[in-house]
């Protein structure tokens, strides 16, 4: 038997996927060696990507010249050549204004990966708005990906107050309703990026009710599916227009709209996934330092002459949640309150729950509240099937679960010991048979995941001694 030129496709595919680099352009040198053999575009994409990992510039683009050129044997370049070519180079920090020059002088159109990607890439949320409108300027018609790549480097780069606002555009002005799991993710790690981790937490409830009570769409009866919004789209107004039915303010490029309510939170919310128990894992361990604010500012609330601008009621910090602002959310709670219930504190139960936090003066009473609310969680989502229950869970969630711990070392550590090392014991064998292939089990990644979330706590806590220990495990 001997290998087809796909045989050798779907081989340079996997080394690629290990990052052996070498290995695809040994496989693309002997595919294009043989005369009976005809590479593929795919295999030639492969080959471009593999140069440029390898920082060989100058190899990729005789690559490239080769199917530019045409030719016997040499298929022409498609998209995603281009898309191939811009997320090497991006993600190396090289330029790639050459490869649009290439493309257009191919005549080949980018499509929604090219804007998503390149989205991915800016630096700035001027430069991704830049982007965005070149984008619209070459494609039919917007897609989801393109919106949430927007919105996503808006939350990263510094803007998550306004991803409400565009998902409420997108639904508005481009008929895509905000009606997927991974919009609402979205909104929950904007709200997250704000520090408002009890915004996040009380959307994440939302979410989970109204998938108990069989929601979990959109309203689709209003203007979404409009015949008129890809026209209004093409037109540019989705960059002007304003929010219906919200208050409006313009940034100061004019670019888009701040919507205080957008319809679509008023909609029923989808079903959360595993990353959105995870989103809320994170936000627990967000309230960690919420605490601590709302007790910083019980302490200047006693002195109000050492800061007046403060006690005036000064908005909060950009990207930060006000301490202040915390505790009046917080703050409507009976004068006297039973001691016992402190310990039964869940932010996710009932919304009386949320009242509850500043009676938690103790940090170590506070810390086992939260974990073992993350605790819940993590039980909770096994239970809805969304993470294995005889296997480790994803890396980011184990992460996420020892961090929900604070800064209690101990708590940490019994976290890890009762909800993630049994399940990961069962996969060692499986895991062990993957040494020396390059590629990490799910165990490993895992495992590792927990360890760095574990030496973070200690970090958290000044505890170098439990860190230490930490290390001495993972040698083992």
């Amino acid at each position: 038997w001997q290998p087809d030129a796909w045989s050798y496709t779907v081989a340079m595919a996997a080394a690629s996927s290990c990052h052996q680099h070498e290995t695809v352009g040994r496989l693309f040198a002997k595919v294009s060696s043989e005369p009976q053999l005809r590479a593929s575009v795919a295999a030639y994409n492969l080959a471009i990507e593999a140069r440029l990992r390898m920082g060989d510039l100058a190899g990729a683009r005789r690559i490239y010249s080769r199917m530019a050129q045409g030719g016997s044997g040499y298929p022409p370049p498609r998209t995603d050549t281009f898309n191939v070519m811009i997320r090497a180079l991006g993600e190396r920090g090289r330029p790639y204004s050459w490869v649009l020059k290439e493309m257009a002088r191919a005549c080949v159109d980018p499509d929604v990966i090219t804007i998503s990607m390149m989205l991915k890439l800016q630096p700035t949320t001027a430069a991704a708005r830049g982007v965005w409108r070149w984008g619209f300027q070459r494609i039919r018609q917007s897609d989801e990906r393109m919106w949430h790549h927007l919105i996503e480097a808006h939350v990263r780069l510094g803007e998550p107050e306004r991803a409400a606002a565009l998902l409420g555009l997108m639904e508005e002005k481009c008929g895509h309703p905000v009606d997927s799991v991974r919009s609402h993710n979205l909104y929950l790690r904007a709200l997250l990026a704000e520090g408002k981790p009890l915004e996040a937490l009380a959307h994440f409830q939302k979410m989970c009710a109204d998938d108990e009570e069989g929601g979990g769409g959109a309203d689709e009866e209003e203007d979404g599916g409009s015949a008129e919004g890809p026209m209004r789209e093409r037109q540019g107004s989705t960059l002007e227009g304003p929010c219906p039915e919200a208050t409006v303010e313009a940034d100061s490029e004019g670019w888009v709209p701040l919507c205080t309510s957008p319809r679509w939170l008023k909609a029923p919310a989808p079903a959360p996934d595993a990353h959105s128990f995870t989103i809320a894992l994170s936000a627990l361990r967000q309230l960690h330092s919420v605490g601590d604010d709302i007790e910083k500012a019980a302490q200047l609330s006693d002195q109000p002459s050492e800061q007046p601008e403060l006690m005036q009621g000064a908005g909060p910090v950009k990207g930060r949640t006000s301490a202040l602002s915390v505790k009046g959310i917080l703050a409507q709670q009976p004068a006297q309150q039973p001691a016992q219930q402190a310990t039964e504190w869940s932010p996710l139960s009932t919304s009386q729950s949320l009242e509850a936090l500043p009676s938690l003066s103790s940090a170590s009473l506070r810390g086992r509240a939260i974990s073992k609310r993350a605790a819940e969680l993590f039980e909770e989502a096994e239970a809805r099937g969304l993470l294995p229950t005889d296997g480790p869970p994803p890396a980011a969630v184990a992460h996420a679960l020892i961090c929900a711990c604070g800064a209690d070392v101990d708590l940490a550590v019994q976290m890890w010991r009762s909800h993630l090392r049994p399940k990961m014991l069962g996969t060692a064998l499986e895991d062990a048979g993957l040494e020396g292939t390059g590629v990490e089990g799910a165990g490993v990644q895992s495992q590792q995941a927990a360890y760095h979330a574990l030496l973070r706590v200690c970090g958290v806590a000044r505890r170098p001694d439990e860190a230490l220990r930490i290390v001495y495990a993972i040698k083992r």
